[in-house]
């Protein structure tokens, strides 16, 4: 079989010629000649014959356009998202494929600099969900393929898109338990509880049971203080000034790790 400058060589022999098929795919708009060489072998004589056909070809099929909704597309303008954060991404998809019967949809994720790929569970579809704590810290490429189908992936009828997605740690959530604002009476112990609603978003746990805690006193309404002064409260009497003004005083205990701070 020839078409235009490609030669097949495709030989099969059996007692009904008129069943032999093959399919070729053009990949190209054109005009072709297909010739037809037919060989009957007996004893050491050939008779050959040949019958051409001469086919206009427009073409039906051409790569797909894909693109990944993204307002940022760049490794120095990335798509930057916490740890923490979830990730939507869904691609635009302009089929150009008279005969396509539809896509296969592959999703890839790669870190940028060791080059290791994550594990994605595909979809199979133009857009694809990535829940939180997925990404490692880091930057890397989401690209999406997308080929024709039912056309063999030989013809190489696909496309591609990628983005950029940069991943950083989340803020720690720090807060006291109450309300902002304590009136205590000279001689009361004031207790603060900053362990029960503290957490770290990147844990899975999301508990404070692995974070440190500083507590400082300032003089209310005091700011820009460039003073600093750490007081150790297992030390100081019950009647020592802790909050002095025109400085910023950082509390250290035994119970300050734990996130609660008793002050009598």
């Amino acid at each position: 079989f020839t078409f235009g400058d490609t030669e097949f060589d495709w030989r099969h022999y059996q007692s009904s010629p008129s069943s032999l098929q093959l399919t070729y795919y053009f990949t190209t708009d054109g005009t072709f000649t297909i010739s037809v060489i037919v060989i009957n072998m007996v004893s050491t004589s050939l008779a050959d014959s040949t019958q051409s056909a001469t086919i206009e070809v427009t073409m039906i099929c051409d790569f797909p356009s894909v693109k990944i909704r993204s307002n940022t597309n760049t490794v120095n303008n990335p798509t930057q998202l916490v740890h923490s954060e979830k990730l939507f991404l869904y691609a635009r998809i302009l089929n150009y494929c008279n005969e396509s019967e539809g896509a296969d949809y592959e999703w890839n994720v790669t870190d940028i600099v060791t080059g290791a790929a994550l594990d994605v569970n595909q979809t199979d579809m133009p857009q694809i969900s990535f829940k939180e704590r997925f990404f490692p810290l880091g930057t890397y490429t989401v690209c999406l393929s997308v080929d024709v189908l039912p056309l063999p992936e030989y013809l190489g009828i696909n496309s591609s898109d990628c983005v950029y997605v940069l991943v950083e740690a989340s803020e720690l959530v720090s807060a006291i338990v109450g309300s902002e604002a304590r009136t205590v009476e000279s001689g009361d112990t004031l207790e603060l509880d900053a362990s029960t609603y503290s957490y770290d978003p990147d844990s899975e746990t999301e508990d404070s049971e692995d974070l440190l805690f500083e507590w400082k006193c300032t003089v209310y309404g005091e700011t820009d203080l460039d003073t600093t002064v750490e007081v150790d409260l297992d030390e100081i009497s019950d009647t020592e000034q802790i909050c002095v003004s025109g400085q910023i005083t950082v509390l250290t205990s035994s119970t300050s790790e734990s996130g609660l701070l008793s002050i009598s």
